[in-house]
């Protein structure tokens, strides 16, 4: 119910902001279109949340009635608990589904993906790690070193 009213109101506000701007603009001013991808993917967002929890709704009033009943086989009651593991696996299905429902729904993100995937391998393919073969060690550096290593190691002796 939540989620309903939620996108009442953002349709609402949506609706409300189309209205400020076509009066403020002399040009008859579209619809935006991402406006419209945003409502359309809260819908969807919304229907699959609502047939994705079904299940888990209906599998708890079933249990809280199914309490009462005492002459239960181990069949029923083996799969009252596959059924239980399933509906609870579709409740934890819906947060996976949000980016499979932005891909299918809004060809504003395909197009943002697809560009972010480009964007990705041109980088990886473009900066190459080169191996220097001429790299050398500054002497002072060097012997600086072994002198601190000497220093620190104190001879024992036995």
């Amino acid at each position: 119910m939540i989620m309903i009213i939620c996108a009442y109101f953002i349709r609402r506000n949506l609706a409300h902001k189309h209205q400020r701007r076509a009066q403020l603009s002399l040009v008859d001013y579209q619809r935006n279109p991402l406006d419209q991808q945003v409502l359309k993917i809260l819908f969807v967002q919304i229907i699959c949340y609502i047939i994705f929890t079904s299940p888990q709704l209906c599998s708890l009033v079933f249990s809280t009635i199914s309490i009462t009943i005492s002459n239960r086989s181990s069949d029923q009651s083996a799969i009252e608990s596959f059924l239980n593991f399933l509906a609870e696996l579709m409740l934890y299905l819906f947060p996976v589904t949000s980016f499979y429902l932005y891909t299918l729904t809004s060809r504003r993100f395909r197009k943002e993906l697809i560009d972010f995937f480009r964007l990705l391998l041109v980088s990886c393919g473009g900066n190459r790690i080169v191996p220097i073969a001429a790299a050398s060690i500054p002497r002072h550096r060097i012997e600086h070193n072994e002198t601190t290593i000497n220093a620190s190691v104190k001879p024992t002796n036995k």
